[in-house]
């Protein structure tokens, strides 16, 4: 059983991550929502929920999110040269130029704020420091 504490320390940790204050980056990247509205693609909630819904199922669902699956199963197992290598394949396989730097701008600043509140121990902190770049 998983002590109470440690279960309020990852509950912390990912309240932090989930807060729109959090210096990381994500909310400053739209997806192309700006440019849809300008097109006129999106005019009511109805047509946002459409635009966004698409967006989790076409690329979250299908692409980044089992990404994560893997490079957090690599992490936690400590697998540090597999996840360099996922990590590379990710970024490689980037749509353009513009999400790859999103990409490496998002991981790095997470990298930073992981580093800075020590959420692991030295052997973890200096792997994530050997990542360049960082997904």
């Amino acid at each position: 059983m998983i002590p109470t504490v440690t279960i309020i320390r990852k509950l912390i940790g990912l309240l932090h991550l989930a807060s729109p204050a959090l210096p990381i980056g994500a909310y400053s990247y739209s997806q192309g929502l700006e440019g849809a509205v300008d097109a006129g693609l999106l005019h009511d909630a109805l047509s946002a929920r459409a635009w966004i819904q698409s967006g989790l199922e076409r690329v979250l669902a299908t692409n980044e999110l089992p990404m994560l699956a893997i490079l957090y199963r690599d992490w936690a197992e400590g697998n540090y040269s597999e996840l360099n290598r996922s990590n590379g394949y990710f970024l490689a396989n980037r749509e353009s130029f513009e999400l790859r730097q999103e990409t490496e701008q998002m991981g790095w600043s997470l990298a930073q704020l992981a580093l800075s509140l020590e959420w692991h121990n030295e052997t973890r902190q200096n792997a994530l420091r050997s990542i360049r770049p960082l997904s």
